[in-house]
């Protein structure tokens, strides 16, 4: 009995062994992917602030132009249109 204990233990033991250093890999491996995701991020964020700064800039530059320059001329009739009824429809 003691020989057959002995070889289950054995075998426990290399087992968990076996997964500690898989766990320990799985978490190595965890750290990296969020590392290089956080400086992905870190990339995109500054692509996105370097687009809403050229388009506050194009916004700046369109607000400050007289339309009546470009050829715009003011509505002579302004009218509005309005339903009746709503009308509600179902997809099938």
């Amino acid at each position: 009995m003691p020989n057959r204990l002995t070889g289950i233990l054995g075998i426990t033991c290399a087992s968990l062994g076996a997964v500690y250093l898989a766990l320990i890999v799985a978490t190595v491996f965890f750290a990296t992917v969020r590392t290089e995701y956080a400086a992905q991020m870190a990339t995109e964020q500054a692509n996105v602030g370097t687009l809403e700064g050229r388009y506050l800039a194009a916004l700046s530059a369109l607000q400050s132009v007289d339309p009546k320059e470009l050829g715009y001329a003011t509505p002579k009739d302004l009218s509005y249109v309005t339903a009746e009824q709503a009308v509600l429809t179902r997809a099938n």
